[in-house]
């Protein structure tokens, strides 16, 4: 499951639909909506979505647009094609094609491969990965250090890997993503 989806799109009917597939199939925690760039940075209220959807042929290409909406370059960018037998071009960046003619069953699949191919947790360290979990279970830096035999200044620094990979700044951010991706059981928590 995605943390955020961006969803740009200037159809207002095609955004209700591709919203309510997103919605209902279970793909993300929190869905944005937006009818153009403009309205999606202010629609952001800074946030970081983890999945873009866009029309190519409405927006700048995915390293342009990802620059103007302030996101890593690393973002997902899926284009959304309002042709039945149009392509965004080759080598643009896009991270996949979803068609407005394909099926529910169709986004939702391909929605779920790109969470698959994303970086998730496989990207954080085993030692980030411990770090994170005894943080969500309620130990200070400290704490953790002395657990673990390492130095505070370890620690933060394991933090601050952790905060850059995962682009979510907060404890209770972290504790939500340790749960969603397996590195905490909800049961631990205090």
């Amino acid at each position: 499951m995605f943390r955020c989806v961006l969803l740009v799109e200037p159809v207002d009917v095609l955004r209700a639909g591709l919203a309510g597939i997103i919605r209902h199939g279970g793909i993300a925690l929190q869905l944005m909506e937006a009818r153009s760039i403009h309205n999606a940075v202010r629609t952001m209220h800074g946030q970081k979505p983890d999945l873009v959807l866009a029309p190519p042929e409405l927006l700048p290409p995915p390293p342009a647009l990802l620059t103007e909406l302030a996101l890593p370059q690393s973002t997902p960018v899926c284009a959304i094609m309002h042709h039945h037998l149009a392509a965004p071009p080759q080598g643009s960046g896009y991270a996949a094609t979803l068609s407005i003619f394909d099926n529910q069953e169709v986004w939702l699949s391909r929605m779920r491969q790109l969470k698959m191919h994303q970086h998730t947790p496989n990207t954080l360290t085993d030692r980030e990965r411990e770090v994170l979990r005894l943080l969500t279970l309620g130990l200070s830096n400290k704490e953790v250090a002395n657990m673990l035999g390492i130095s505070s200044h370890t620690v933060i620094a394991h933090r601050k890997n952790i905060v850059e990979k995962t682009d979510i700044r907060s404890l209770a951010g972290l504790t939500l993503y340790a749960i969603i991706n397996g590195v905490v059981n909800i049961d631990e928590i205090k």
